[in-house]
């Protein structure tokens, strides 16, 4: 009888070891979290009975939306000292509150949430021909810049044009920038028949860093 109290014990001391929460990491000595808006991100960081790192911030912060997470994280031991950079996802964003969750073993680590939004990079208005003309004709230009920096990229042209005269004119976007290319410019193809002429006007936009310039 006393053999099988002992046996019960133990059972029920090894059932209670297995619910406890196990850590699989330790605590980084220093974690700084920051962000690309001034500070107003509201984010905090925890670390989670199972080990995890989670960070949360807010989605959206001076106008300004949650891109990414740009971890930097320092392993220093005896016989090395190497910084490590990696870019994560938020694992969860609802448009309120977005967060990240890091498992890691580094000692020291820095967070910081990176913010985006949208510009306006160029606008204007042309008329073709300039003056009269007594033929008919056509032609492209390129508006917009062509060069964006910063990690700045092209991100949605507005357009739009009238036509004038009677004999008939038009213009459209014949090719725009790449989406994620550094260029910010489009080609606007535009004709007119004698006597008439196109009005047209643009708006281009970028997308990029909330702390920089695309110019």
């Amino acid at each position: 009888m006393k053999s099988k109290k002992l046996l019960s014990l133990a059972a029920a001391v090894f059932a209670t070891a297995c619910a406890a929460p196990v850590l699989l990491v330790q605590a980084p000595h220093e974690v700084t979290l920051s962000d690309n808006v001034s500070g107003d991100s509201h984010g905090f960081w925890k670390l989670r009975p199972d080990g995890v790192l989670s960070i949360e911030v807010d989605s959206v912060a001076n106008g300004c939306v949650l891109q990414d997470f740009l971890i930097r994280s320092l392993d220093k031991t005896s016989e090395s000292r190497q910084s490590t950079f990696s870019v994560q996802q938020p694992d969860h964003n609802d448009g309120r509150r977005a967060a990240a969750n890091i498992l890691t073993q580094a000692q020291k680590l820095t967070v910081e949430a990176r913010y985006v939004h949208t510009v306006l990079v160029s606008s204007g208005t042309k008329t073709e021909p300039p003056r009269p003309a007594a033929k008919a004709g056509s032609g492209d230009d390129i508006v917009g810049p062509d060069t964006l920096v910063n990690d700045y990229h092209f991100d949605h042209a507005d357009f739009s044009y009238t036509s004038e005269g009677p004999g008939g004119a038009s213009a459209y976007v014949a090719s725009e920038s790449s989406k994620f290319g550094s260029s910010g410019h489009i080609t606007v193809r535009w004709y007119y028949n004698e006597d008439s002429f196109v009005h047209y006007k643009w708006s281009i936009y970028a997308t990029g860093p909330c702390d920089s310039s695309p110019f």
